[in-house]
């Protein structure tokens, strides 16, 4: 059972990023997304494993994931790491599937109606949703309106998967 509660997303790829996603998972965090869109694959690949043993160490229910790289995450299936969160302009959600199999977490990002209708074409291969942004958020400008609580009620209602909140 996924604890969709509390989903980390870090920011950063530092000590400080390690320690902050193990803090969040301590703290009750469901799932921690490790998100450096910087850093090459290699890069990421260590901060990944950073976060996830620094996690398992405090909470070792809390899933870690990757953010964007479904490739990373594919890399280290064996080593702890739960799946990957995607955006509308990475792989398509079916083959991130293929790739990763049946076990593993796939999110994808949304934040209207009309994409959350479309997420819910692919809904046998989503586990959730994020959807966003909730608030203005200095970490990423989707160039979307802030939904707020109000613009949740509608595409919760329409979601065939869990809808975690962005921002």
């Amino acid at each position: 059972m996924i604890d969709w509660r509390l989903h980390l997303v870090t920011s950063g790829h530092g000590p400080a990023t390690v320690r902050a996603a193990a803090a969040a998972a301590a703290a009750g965090a469901g799932i921690v997304q490790v998100r450096a869109k910087h850093l090459l694959a290699g890069e990421l690949l260590d901060l990944v494993l950073s976060v996830a043993g620094a996690v398992a160490e405090v909470a070792p229910t809390t899933l870690v994931i990757v953010n964007d790289r479904a490739d990373v995450a594919a890399a280290l299936r064996n080593q702890g790491i739960s799946g990957v969160h995607v955006g509308q302009d990475d792989l398509d959600v079916r083959v991130v599937r293929e790739l990763l199999g049946p076990d593993a977490i796939i999110g994808l990002t949304t934040g209207t109606l009309e994409l959350i209708e479309a997420a819910n074409q692919h809904a046998e291969v989503l586990d959730y949703v994020g959807c966003g942004p909730f608030r203005a958020t200095p970490t990423k400008d989707s160039g979307r309106t802030p939904l707020g609580l109000q613009g949740f009620a509608p595409i919760v209602a329409d979601c065939a998967v869990p809808v975690v909140a962005i921002g």
